[in-house]
């Protein structure tokens, strides 16, 4: 499918109410159940909705990705994201951060056991000397994506000239977590 052809259709599937091609918002808050914890898949709008995950299920097919999630803001995101990690593991992050990320990681996250660092993304090079053993996480604010990725172990990347942090993540196989 060409990629102008995803963005209309990949993820989404018509209306099974209406037959509606184009998702409908549903602005609903709550949905039927016939039981406590019996529904068709929706029970409360601020868990999901169909509008919410056919736009998941899009953005997920545009990236070639499993999965999407999206939430309010980015430091939603980024909080969902750094739950993932255990006490111990270590983040490598861009010294180029918005001022909340910088709060959250150091206020809240590090009383927990999570290092952070913090270098420019922008020299490969120097970054990739920051990497470490318990690195579980680069997120980077390279100028030229704003990306994080997300793995199981972080392997040492040969930074190559031209490329971004994120082409070196790819190439590295990566899970990908756009924000």
């Amino acid at each position: 499918m060409h990629f102008n052809t995803k963005t209309l259709h990949a993820g989404i599937k018509p209306d099974p109410t209406t037959g509606a091609i184009m998702t409908p918002i549903y602005q609903t808050s709550t949905y039927v159940q016939s039981a406590p914890g019996e529904h068709l898949g929706y029970e409360y709008s601020r868990t999901h909705n169909p509008t919410r995950t056919a736009l998941q299920n899009n953005l997920a097919a545009l990236e070639n990705a499993k999965h999407g999630l999206c939430f309010s803001s980015g430091m939603g995101a980024i909080d969902a994201v750094i739950k993932l990690l255990k006490p111990g593991d270590h983040v490598l992050a861009t010294n180029d951060l918005y001022g909340g990320s910088y709060r959250i990681f150091r206020k809240i996250f590090e009383p927990y056991g999570i290092e952070f660092t913090f270098t420019d993304m922008t020299n490969l090079e120097e970054a990739a000397t920051k990497v470490k053993e318990n690195t579980k996480l680069d997120m980077s604010a390279d100028k030229k994506v704003k990306d994080m990725f997300v793995h199981q172990y972080f392997e040492h990347v040969s930074p190559v000239d031209g490329k971004s942090v994120s082409d070196l993540g790819a190439e590295a196989g990566y899970d990908y977590v756009l924000i």
